[in-house]
């Protein structure tokens, strides 16, 4: 069987994909949760990317290979629950595999048991697809809500590193939503005729280029950044502080004690700083430092690290010293450079470089 060009990126991707899903299921580390859930997201992922490359060979060969059709052609309805469910296995503490799950993957069962010979072909029909596409359009859409959501909440946990693991799960996010919305495209323009047919090949090139990319990029970074696997972005929840007993003298105790910590200790040089790692330093138990810095300072806990940050960093450009502005954020307690001039714009109104000619 001649393979084009596509379906060779096609093969280069699921074996990726299978290779990483492997290992995932069988590591020890981390969260087992999550390995889990992304296992199977990347081994589904796989599995419909066959599907194309079979279905042709299937029908000429049917009573060897239709089994495995089945299976594949299927597989689009466990994308959305395998990704929702890996987002939130990371970012809900309480979070659970249970019996409850289940009903997630009854669209699967039902598709699969359907399938037959001659309902192949109605497996190429829009309303088909259009019916697939808009289930994982849902759990799409509540997993971006999902991190939104904890987004919002880890600011008051986090100075720094863990904006990177939330950026990544944005990331893997962001290339299915992609590789969704050409497929979609597809869709329409099999049946529609949109746009030229040269630009029908573009965009399958694109398709498959974009999932052999991604599957390169899951694998090297995991294997790069090792601690992924360990990630438990929930493990750092805290409760409100509604039934706070401190009075305004408290308050005023524990500020005072904080900023002396900051001054004099400097912790926030960290840039792995968490709450739980200032409030071991600071003798202050976690609960009350939230509350401290989110209503009696007025900020969340990712701006207030920061803060200091960019005072030390400003005092680093004026001291004219020889250093460049990459080994100032480095030493003020920044990671990349896009999140210090972030928050030097934010604190200052100006850039690290417009501060340090003005100074």
């Amino acid at each position: 069987m001649h393979l084009k060009f596509y379906e060779v990126l096609n093969l280069l991707s699921i074996a990726w994909l299978l290779f990483f899903s492997a290992y995932l299921y069988v590591t020890n580390r981390g969260n087992k949760h999550s390995n889990f859930f992304l296992a199977s997201l990347l081994l589904t992922n796989a599995l419909f990317n066959l599907f194309p490359l079979v279905k042709n060979f299937v029908l000429i060969n049917y009573s060897q290979f239709i089994f495995f059709l089945y299976i594949a052609a299927s597989t689009g309805f466990l994308f959305g629950p395998f990704i929702y469910f890996y987002t939130k296995s990371l970012t809900n503490k309480d979070f659970k595999i249970s019996l409850n799950l289940i009903i997630h993957f009854l669209p699967y069962s039902i598709s699969l048991f359907y399938f037959n010979f001659e309902s192949l072909i109605k497996f190429m029909q829009p309303y088909y697809l259009t019916m697939l596409y808009f289930h994982i359009f849902i759990y799409i859409y509540f997993s971006y809500k999902n991190l939104i959501q904890f987004n919002k909440h880890i600011k008051n946990q986090f100075s720094e590193t863990y904006k990177f693991h939330i950026n990544r799960l944005f990331i893997i996010l962001l290339v299915f939503s992609t590789l969704w919305i050409l497929d979609i495209f597809l869709i329409f323009q099999r049946y529609f005729q949109i746009l030229p047919i040269e630009y029908q090949s573009l965009i399958i090139y694109t398709l498959f280029i974009i999932n052999l990319l991604f599957a390169i990029f899951i694998v090297f970074d995991n294997l790069s950044h090792p601690e992924l696997l360990a990630l438990n972005l929930n493990k750092f929840h805290t409760e409100k502080y509604k039934s706070s007993t401190l009075t305004d003298t408290d308050k005023h105790f524990y500020i005072n004690k904080l900023e002396s910590i900051m001054k004099n200790s400097e912790p926030y040089l960290n840039a792995n700083l968490n709450i739980k790692e200032l409030s071991d330093i600071s003798e202050i138990p976690v609960r009350i430092l939230s509350q401290i810095i989110n209503e009696s300072i007025g900020m969340n806990f990712y701006d207030y690290i920061n803060s200091h940050r960019i005072e030390y960093s400003k005092n680093l450009l004026k001291s004219k010293s020889a250093k460049n502005i990459l080994e100032i954020l480095y030493d003020s307690g920044f990671n990349t450079k896009s999140a210090f001039n972030s928050a030097f714009k934010k604190f200052t109104k100006m850039t690290p470089s417009e501060f340090r000619k003005n100074n």
